[in-house]
């Protein structure tokens, strides 16, 4: 050990600003043999070893000095003095040639006179609040990716909203410009695809509305807006008029589904008059012969 540290820990041990006193010390059998003016003389010893005025235990009896500077801080002449320190050691709270309290070692911590404690709990503070600000952080960026999350969410919605009433806003507005036109149903074999493998005249509803909707996307409608369409035909001109119309268009495969359906609901209807006969009626006739063929077995 070093001059400097063995110095340091002697100054250390001189001076106290305060000492451990345990609440079991009432209960101590050994003050309670003493009379109360002999237990205060046993504080005030122990004050004046966390003073330093004892100095540390290293088994050298008490200097008649030391003993003169206790007397005083214990308010006592010399005779009286050595009487109270003789009735505090037979009781074996203090060693009568030294002075020193017997148990001052057990009592105290070497952490009470440690220079650094106060440092390191510095550090130990400063950690702890990096621990909370960066719980804080985390817990903030959460809640930002929620709500982040959430306006996503939120805007996604708008949207589909928009977008379905765009949609049915088409086919509103593609029905209203058939109902104006005269017939107008173009021969196949543009964009209406192949006939179905199975006769239109012989599928289920749910079949009819399915190979509907794919000529319909076949020809070009955004899928969303052909179920849209086939649930309007219904509404307006009845399911049977739509049956028939998607069997025939189903055989037909115009280039323009959509117009073909709405002239043949309208037909079916008494919507619409027939034109005079001409090259467009020529047209449906011909297209009509090669559905009947078809739905007959018979080759187009």
């Amino acid at each position: 050990m070093s001059t400097n540290t063995a110095t340091k820990r002697a100054d250390r041990s001189k001076s106290l600003p305060w000492f451990r006193v345990y609440a079991k010390t009432v209960d101590d059998e050994r003050l309670r043999l003493l009379a109360a003016e002999d237990r205060w003389y046993y504080m005030g010893l122990l004050c004046c070893k966390g003073q330093g005025i004892l100095g540390a235990a290293d088994g050298s009896p008490a200097s008649s000095l030391v003993r003169r500077k206790l007397a005083v801080k214990l308010g006592l002449a010399d005779r009286d003095f050595g009487e109270a320190m003789r009735r505090l050691a037979d009781v074996e709270l203090i060693d009568l040639e030294t002075l020193q309290p017997l148990d001052w070692e057990a009592q105290q911590f070497s952490s009470d006179t440690d220079g650094t404690a106060a440092e390191r709990k510095r550090r130990q503070r400063e950690r702890e609040a990096a621990a909370r600000a960066a719980e804080e952080a985390r817990a903030k960026n959460e809640v930002q990716g929620r709500d982040s999350h959430d306006d996503v969410t939120d805007k996604s919605r708008v949207t589909d909203g928009v977008t379905d009433r765009d949609s049915h806003a088409d086919v509103t507005r593609t029905d209203t410009d058939t109902d104006t036109d005269t017939d107008s149903v173009s021969p196949s074999g543009d964009t209406g695809g192949e006939p179905p493998a199975k006769d239109p005249g012989g599928m289920t509803k749910e079949e009819l509305w399915a190979a509907s909707k794919s000529m319909l996307e076949a020809a070009g409608m955004p899928l969303r807006q052909c179920g849209t369409f086939v649930g309007a035909l219904v509404s307006r001109h009845g399911e049977e008029a739509a049956k028939q119309a998607l069997r025939a268009a189903l055989l037909a495969r115009p280039a323009d589904p959509a117009s073909y359906l709405t002239a043949a609901c309208q037909h079916a209807t008494g919507q619409r008059s027939r034109p005079a006969p001409g090259k467009q009626q020529a047209l449906e006739s011909h297209n009509r012969a090669v559905a009947e063929r078809l739905a007959a077995g018979a080759p187009a």
